[in-house]
């Protein structure tokens, strides 16, 4: 038997944190399941993020323009969620845009859902607890990598860890997400 997008969200979120019956409930009915497709965006520059999303199936990413070009800042996949985080809690216009990479299957809920739960239940504020500290940890770690990481370092590291966003993301999208040339990478995908 599938297990619903919703499903899934609940899941993980019980993982975290054991919630009673009539919180899951409530999440349940907060939360809004979409079909997107590759290369949408969910999010442009400028604007204020208003959702929280989990992706139940697929991958995305967030970009910045710089000097015309794309930086890619990071790719989330399967069982991940996607925010642009200082939009979403200070609720002032986003600097990244985020983007389907693929096909996807979204579970959404909204910032004044989200504020909502948080305000009924006070046991689900552990789990958003739980996921900034998560997140923040992935921040600072993104930031090591490419300050003290070499390129050959950094691309191994995406290789070892999500190895399915080299077949989801372009080279240029991998490339400037480890903060090197195109054509660096097809020399470091040589080397193996």
């Amino acid at each position: 038997m599938a297990v619903s997008p919703k499903e899934l969200l609940l899941s993980f979120v019980s993982v975290l944190e054991p919630l009673p019956d009539l919180v899951l409930a409530d999440i349940e009915q907060a939360t809004t399941v979409q079909s997107i497709p590759k290369g949408t965006i969910l999010l442009e520059a400028g604007h204020i993020c208003q959702h929280v999303w989990f992706i139940a199936a697929g991958a995305a990413r967030a970009f910045y323009y710089k000097d015309g070009r794309e930086a890619t800042a990071w790719f989330m996949g399967q069982h991940d969620f996607i925010i642009s985080v200082r939009s979403f809690i200070e609720q002032k216009p986003s600097y990244e845009y985020i983007q389907t990479l693929t096909d996807c299957t979204l579970v959404s809920i909204t910032y004044s859902q989200l504020q909502h739960l948080y305000q009924k239940h006070p046991s689900f504020n552990s789990v958003g607890r739980q996921l900034i500290e998560k997140y923040y940890a992935l921040s600072e770690e993104r930031l090591f990598q490419l300050r003290m990481n070499t390129a050959a370092e950094r691309y191994d590291l995406l290789l070892a860890t999500y190895p399915a966003i080299f077949k989801q993301a372009s080279l240029k999208q991998i490339a400037s997400y480890i903060g090197v040339t195109p054509e660096t990478v097809s020399r470091l995908r040589k080397r193996k």
